[in-house]
């Protein structure tokens, strides 16, 4: 039985790699229960989650860390936001899509219609969707000030000696290397279209706020990626992606700076053909032992003539982190005028996540204490 909802760190000991394993597979399901995607969609979006968890995993920081894909194709949106303690939740907009521009049902605003949404950010250069505002406790991308030295392109993370590594199904991160494609996922170009790869890191408090923005590149994800990681980070990584229904599983395999293992030294020479041979070993690894192996048996099947260390697991887990005071808030940056106008027509203004799905209702009087305090009432109601 392959663990579940938990990600496993891992060491080689003789070697400066490292890697991380992780699955999803209640906390997946809660993701997804209130969204119909395609196949296609799903299987970007669950990869994009797989991928958040174990780019978060690398980094120290306290935050949120969010990989966000947004463009002119079918897709339009496709965001996968994760906390420091590994909460993960995530969301894809396309066209014709019930959220897209529509009421969420009678009385009801959806949030990614005439209100707005909680969490997706936009991205500096790239235009919203017919409709939308701007989203709900997220500011805009375009003119975010970076931390010092920062420069587009630029993520100065602080980290545990290693670099970030996402992708679709089998991905080579590296310059030259060879992409094998899980079959039915259609290219990133005809979900996504033109726009941007958007990778941001902000802090709990808000003081931070670091961001790095790429093109849209290539056939597959891994191509726009590859951009990412030459712009920012210079760390040899790959990465092994898979998502079903069922659920969502990843490996991450990172080449870490030889100093950063503690005064043991290896020849350069084997280090490099250590690496090589890593990668080869776990390109042998099929996407039904991913999602039905245990991570000691995946880690005895590629490795077993190497020392591993594995560390205990972590949870990981969906989260939610709207809440009826950022909704509030995001009331107040849409305007007295607009909400007022809703209310006329509605009698109420519900505003619904497009992450959990939960209902923000908000009557008259709510309206008139938020605009005339300039703050939220208790007296609200919220619906699952």
């Amino acid at each position: 039985m392959h663990d579940r909802d938990c990600l496993h760190r891992f060491v080689f000991e003789h070697y400066p790699i490292r890697g991380h394993l992780v699955h999803l597979d209640a906390a997946w399901r809660a993701l997804i229960e209130h969204r119909d995607y395609p196949a296609a969609i799903r299987g970007l979006l669950g990869e994009a989650v797989a991928a958040s968890l174990l780019l978060a995993a690398t980094i120290k920081f306290e935050g949120v860390l969010s990989l966000q894909l947004q463009g002119d194709g079918p897709v339009h949106l496709l965001l996968a936001q994760c906390t420091s303690g590994l909460g993960v939740r995530a969301l894809a907009r396309h066209r014709g899509s019930p959220q897209e521009g529509e009421a969420g049902g009678e009385g009801a605003t959806r949030i990614a219609g005439s209100a707005q949404s909680e969490g997706p950010q936009q991205s500096e250069g790239a235009q919203q969707s017919e409709g939308a505002q701007q989203n709900e406790g997220a500011q805009q991308n375009e003119g975010v000030t970076q931390g010092a030295g920062a420069t587009r392109g630029e993520v100065p993370f602080q980290r545990e000696g290693a670099a970030r590594g996402e992708g679709p199904a089998r991905v080579e991160l590296q310059a030259g290397g060879s992409q094998l494609r899980e079959p039915g996922l259609e290219d990133i170009g005809r979900l996504i279209g033109a726009g941007n790869l958007t990778v941001t890191l902000e802090t709990d408090d808000g003081a931070q706020r670091y961001q790095g923005i790429v093109p849209i590149e290539g056939a597959r994800l891994a191509d726009s990626l590859q951009v990412y990681f030459e712009n920012s980070e210079q760390l040899p990584t790959r990465l092994w992606l898979h998502a079903d229904d069922a659920g969502v599983s990843g490996m991450l395999l990172q080449r870490l700076p030889a100093g950063d293992r503690g005064g043991v030294s290896t020849p350069a020479a084997a280090i490099d053909d250590a690496w090589r041979r890593v990668q080869l070993i776990g390109d042998t690894l099929t996407s039904e032992e991913l999602m039905t192996l245990a991570d000691v048996e995946i880690l005895h099947r590629l490795f077993n003539e190497d020392d591993l260390r594995l560390f205990e697991p972590s949870p990981v887990y969906f989260r939610c982190r709207c809440s009826r005071e950022r909704v509030a808030g995001m009331l107040h940056g849409l305007g007295e005028t607009q909400t007022r106008s809703i209310l006329a027509e509605r009698g109420e203004v519900e505003v619904r996540c497009d992450f959990c799905n939960r209902a923000y209702v908000f009557d008259a009087v709510d309206v008139e204490q938020l605009f005339n305090a300039g703050v939220a009432t208790d007296r609200g109601r919220s619906i699952h």
